[in-house]
């Protein structure tokens, strides 16, 4: 069951910081190209920061 929970929580870390990542890319694009996606990417970024907090929470 440790196994599994470690897994859910890596898999979960990871997630979060390559939503985190492609999203701030993705603003960056969207702002050069008239900030057409502005709203939706900054909403992505909050999800990925929040499954990285959800991590740290759960893995402490």
């Amino acid at each position: 069951m440790i196994a599994f929970k470690e897994f859910t929580l890596s898999l979960v870390f990871i997630v979060g910081w390559f939503i985190l990542i492609f999203s701030i890319v993705g603003l960056i694009v969207s702002l050069f190209a008239e900030g057409i996606w502005v709203f939706v990417l900054v909403s992505v970024i909050s999800i990925g920061l929040f499954l990285i907090w959800f991590y740290k929470k759960l893995s402490h």
